[in-house]
C-alpha cells in the first residue's frame, strides 16, 4: 500500500546500510529474512515493534478515511498518541545502541530527529492539510523502521543485546494496548536483592549497603550520576517519568540525547568542568506532569570534579507552583 509513496525512502537509507556494510564488513544479504524470523518469533522485540507498527498504520489508514467521509476523527487522534510511547523506546533503547555499540549514527541524527518532528507536529496539526501531511510522515516512519532500521538491528545486534532489550522494554507502559508476550528464549530474570551488611564509613555516620540502596530509593525524586568520563554511572530504582534503561549503564550520557538536546547537554557538562557553572535547572512538562530537573557538578573537597547529578522532581507537592 506505501510502496510506492516510500520508495525514495527506503533507497536512501538503503544506500546508507551498503557504506556502513563495506565500512564494517557486515553481512546484509539475509537480512530480510533475519528481520522476518525476529518478527515471527512470539515475545522478540521486534515481534512487539512490528505490531505497534501494524496499529500506527492501521490508525492513520482509518483517520484519512474520516477525513475524506468528514467524520471526526478525534478518537483515532487520541488513540495514535500512544506513537510517543513507541518513538520513546526507539530513542531510549534502539538509536543509542546503534550509535555507541556499533558506531551506527545515521537512524540517530535523521530518524531521531524525524520522531520530534512528527510528535511536535501532531499537537500542531489544526487543519486537515496539516493532519495529511503529518499522516505521510508517521506512515514513512513506520515504513522506514520495518524495512531499514529493524534489518540493521537484525543484522547487528547480539544475543545479549536482545535479551537486554527485551528486559528494558518492561519499563514502558504498553503503546495502543499491545502487550508484549513471553519470550521463551529469553533467560530468566530473578530478582536481585542486597543483604549484605558492609558498611560505608562517612564524615557524618555509616549506613550499609542496602540501606544506602534504599534510602536513594526512597528520595522523592528521579537520581541520574554521570561520571568524569562522561558516562551514565548510576541511577535510582523506582517507576520514573524520564525513563532509565538498563543498557544505558556504563554508555555515554551524549549517546542517550536526541541530536536537538546533545549540545546543550555537552554545553552544561563543559560548563560543569571548568567551573563556570555550579548549577542548571530546567522547568519542563512531562506527560502532562510538571518537573523541575536540576544539573549539579559533583566535586570533592579540592573542588575537583567528579562528575555530574540529575535530579528530577515532581513539583505536585509544591502547591503554589503556577507555572
Amino acid at each position: 500500500m506505501y510502496k510506492d509513496r516510500f520508495s525514495n525512502d527506503i533507497g536512501e537509507v538503503d544506500e546508507a546500510v551498503k557504506k556502513h556494510s563495506e565500512m564494517i564488513r557486515a553481512d546484509y544479504s539475509d537480512k530480510n529474512m533475519l528481520t522476518q524470523k525476529m518478527m515471527q518469533t512470539k515475545g522478540h522485540p521486534l515481534q512487539t515493534y512490528k505490531r505497534e507498527n501494524d496499529k500506527i498504520l492501521q490508525l492513520t489508514a482509518e483517520i484519512r478515511d474520516l477525513i475524506s467521509s468528514g467524520g471526526d476523527c478525534g478518537n483515532k487522534l487520541k488513540a495514535l498518541g500512544d506513537i510517543s510511547i513507541h518513538y520513546a523506546e526507539k530513542g531510549d533503547i534502539i538509536y543509542p545502541l546503534l550509535k555507541s555499540k556499533y558506531e551506527i549514527e545515521g537512524p540517530n541524527s535523521v530518524m531521531w530527529t524525524e520522531d520530534d518532528v512528527i510528535r511536535t507536529e501532531i499537537k500542531k496539526a489544526d487543519t486537515d492539510e496539516k493532519l495529511l501531511a503529518v499522516l505521510t510522515k508517521i506512515e514513512s516512519m513506520a515504513n522506514k523502521e520495518n524495512n531499514i532500521l529493524y534489518p540493521i538491528c537484525a543484522v547487528n545486534f547480539s544475543d545479549d543485546d536482545w535479551y537486554a532489550i527485551y528486559r528494558d522494554e518492561k519499563c514502558y507502559d504498553d503503546a495502543f494496548g499491545i502487550k508484549s508476550e513471553i519470550w521463551d528464549e529469553a533467560p530468566s530474570e530473578e530478582p536481585t536483592e542486597i543483604t549484605y551488611d558492609e558498611k560505608i564509613i562517612l564524615p557524618t555516620g555509616e549506613l550499609s549497603l542496602n540501606e544506602l540502596r534504599w534510602l536513594l530509593n526512597t528520595l522523592p525524586m528521579e537520581i541520574t550520576f554521570v561520571d568524569i568520563n562522561d558516562k551514565n554511572k548510576y541511577f535510582n530504582e523506582g517507576k520514573k517519568l524520564f525513563k532509565r534503561p538498563m543498557m544505558s549503564l556504563g554508555r555515554s550520557v551524549y549517546s542517550c540525547h536526541p541530536p536537538k538536546i546533545e549540545a546543550m547537554v555537552k554545553a552544561i557538562i563543559g560548563d560543569f568542568k571548568s567551573g563556570k557553572k555550579n548549577k542548571v535547572q530546567v522547568y519542563s512538562n512531562k506527560n502532562g506532569t510538571k518537573m523541575c530537573v536540576t544539573y549539579l557538578p559533583v566535586r570533592d573537597g579540592r573542588g575537583e570534579y567528579l562528575g555530574t547529578v540529575e535530579l528530577c522532581q515532581d513539583m505536585a507537592f509544591f502547591e503554589g507552583d503556577k507555572r
